[in-house]
């Protein structure tokens, strides 16, 4: 009897531990090797606006407050004045790109970038440069 006791804890360890091998392994496979980035978070992180003119301004204020009350394919379908080409239509991620300045050569917004803005972080960034705009 004494044997089978000290067999059985050692043998529930041991699949204890392939399992979680194998989860390490699927999520190895699946991430690359590392957790997946937010982009936008990192994006948002440092950022500088720059804008000359009252109408640039008034554009990006109405996309930050976008990327905070539309829902993501809302926000994908809204356009805005190209204040570079006038008479043109842009897309928030264009809007910013224009006009937001990230402290780091290559950040760049990800494909999930309208699904990102929905992240607590990513939105916490977003009213801080909104009431940094609204203070000026």
């Amino acid at each position: 009897m004494g044997i089978n006791k000290s067999k059985k804890p050692i043998w529930i360890w041991t699949k204890i531990l392939i399992v979680a091998l194998g989860i390490t392994f699927i999520n190895y496979l699946f991430l690359g090797g590392k957790m997946k980035e937010n982009n936008t978070v990192h994006f948002f992180s440092g950022v500088e606006i720059q804008c000359e003119t009252e109408e640039q301004k008034e554009v990006i204020v109405q996309v930050l407050r976008d990327l905070l009350t539309l829902e993501e394919e809302e926000l994908r379908k809204q356009e805005y004045p190209d204040s570079f080409r006038k008479g043109n239509k842009i897309e928030a991620r264009q809007v910013i790109y224009h006009h937001f300045v990230p402290d780091e050569v290559g950040k760049r917004l990800d494909v999930d970038f309208y699904k990102e803005v929905a992240i607590k972080e990513v939105r916490t960034l977003v009213i801080n440069l909104l009431q940094k705009l609204e203070e000026d």
